[in-house]
């Protein structure tokens, strides 16, 4: 019995991978065990492939771990795009749908050896069972549950909960997904047993947003003056922050341009605590005004 593992998994946009993150950790949290979900996302412009890291553990965590214990790849593309953030070691189990059509022993990993790769045809289960490939994730799921031995219950909660309002049918080939992951996990064991072990406290664990924290802590810190727009990885933080503006928090603005100077040039010329939230090329523009703060009386945050 396994008591820490750390999951991986990356894929194309509109494959569900940080859904199938998200589902796996609530899943995780709901039977009493601790972790922490890291996401991650490439540009539009070039597919806006997505991958996710989980580490579970029986025991609180404190940091997202190293290499991987399970590395799940729907296409082998952009699981390399995100070499950096799940790094396969000797102990990994890798993953991979057999639809790449790369043979096992020439996964291309280069100068690592897994200690067991599993060609598995998650594409071809999905569109037999869901009806088209955009259940994989769903089939992943099911593969997780049966190899990992936790969630299936609150995952096929939360499939009914998600998918109620897009009907009936929706539903039952989700769940029809699901199962068939599961069953493909039980007729193949694998070589290293990933069974986790029953949490130190089972009781249910409070799954919470980083954005979410990030805006609270902005709030307690004295924040006056927001201003941001929608984009990922960040736009939590203006939906937490706007929800808040003009009772806890102070003012929430949406400027028309992706300049975050709003939010520094407010707190540099009312001297208020104010912050931006964006992605990373829009940081570009920070030394814009780096001059200006240095001669003010504010803060600023981002």
């Amino acid at each position: 019995m396994n008591t820490d593992l750390v999951i991986g998994m990356a894929g194309s946009g509109g494959d569900g991978i940080v859904s199938a993150g998200e589902s796996l950790l609530t899943a995780a949290a709901l039977e009493g065990y601790h972790g922490v979900l890291t996401k991650s996302f490439g540009p539009q412009i070039r597919g806006g492939e997505s991958s996710f890291r989980l580490r579970v553990c029986t025991q609180k965590v404190l940091n997202s771990g190293g290499s991987l214990d399970v590395a799940v790849a729907l296409n082998w593309d952009d699981f390399l795009k995100f070499g950096g953030e799940l790094p396969v070691g000797g102990h990994t189990t890798v993953i991979y749908d057999s639809n790449t059509s790369v043979p096992p022993d020439k996964i291309p990993l280069v100068g690592v050896t897994p200690a067991e790769v599993l060609a598995v045809p998650i594409e071809q289960m999905a569109r037999d069972t869901g009806g088209s490939d955009r259940a994989k994730n769903t089939v992943v799921l099911g593969l997780m549950a049966g190899w990992l031995g936790i969630g299936r219950a609150e995952v096929i909660a939360g499939i009914r909960k998600r998918l109620a309002k897009k009907g009936a049918e929706i539903v039952e080939r989700a769940e029809k997904a699901f199962h068939a992951g599961v069953e493909y996990a039980e007729q193949h064991p694998l070589k290293t047993s990933r069974l986790m072990a029953e949490p130190a406290a089972p009781t249910a664990k409070f799954v919470v947003d980083g954005n979410d924290l990030c805006a609270a802590a902005a709030i307690v810190a004295g924040c006056d003056f927001f201003s941001g727009y929608p984009i990922t990885p960040s736009s939590e933080i203006m939906h937490f922050l706007a929800a808040k503006s003009g009772s806890t928090a102070g003012r929430c603005c949406r400027p028309r341009t992706k300049s975050p100077v709003w939010a520094r040039s407010w707190g540099l010329v009312r001297r208020q605590e104010a912050m931006t939230a964006t992605s990373g090329p829009a940081c570009r523009s920070r030394p814009r005004c780096s001059a200006w703060r240095a001669s003010r009386n504010s803060r600023w945050c981002a």
